[in-house]
């Protein structure tokens, strides 16, 4: 069963959410023949808040 954790700073839609999910399932069914009920998908909202970048805070 894989499992993806995507980490990233808030804001995206459920339908870019949507659009990502079906490419890395649809990329994981073709390359790691693996099972389209078998995959999971973990969204890790970031706040900006909580995001440096090199030596700077972003949000």
């Amino acid at each position: 069963m894989p499992v993806v954790n995507i980490t990233w700073k808030d804001g995206r839609s459920r339908e870019q959410k949507q659009e990502v999910i079906k490419d890395i399932t649809k990329t994981l069914v073709e390359k790691a023949n693996a099972k389209e009920e078998d995959v999971v998908i973990i969204f890790n909202p970031l706040d900006a808040s909580n995001l440096a970048h090199g030596k700077e805070l972003l949000g």
